[in-house]
């Protein structure tokens, strides 16, 4: 399902953006969308959020947002904050 569904995308000649969601489990979970492998593989570049809610010293929360670049076609990954 999921190669036919890229296929159909590809077949559109347009570029797209789509979101998975991941499963609850370890630190395995953050490498790739859930369910079928076909998903990743068939991305041409994969990205992964990481989203923290924090107190700030202010009387509002905030929320900080990390990108992860897990996969690209195009050249090296995007590099991981330090």
């Amino acid at each position: 399902m999921a190669t036919s569904y890229a296929n159909c995308v590809r077949s559109l000649g347009v570029g797209s953006l789509h979101l998975a969601h991941m499963t609850k489990g370890g630190d395995a979970a953050k490498m790739k969308p859930f369910g079928s492998v076909f998903w990743h593989s068939s991305a041409r570049s994969s990205w992964y959020f990481e989203a923290e809610r924090s107190k700030s010293g202010l009387d509002f929360d905030t929320t900080d947002l990390t990108l992860f670049h897990r996969k690209t076609n195009f050249g090296p990954l995007e590099r991981e904050p330090s």
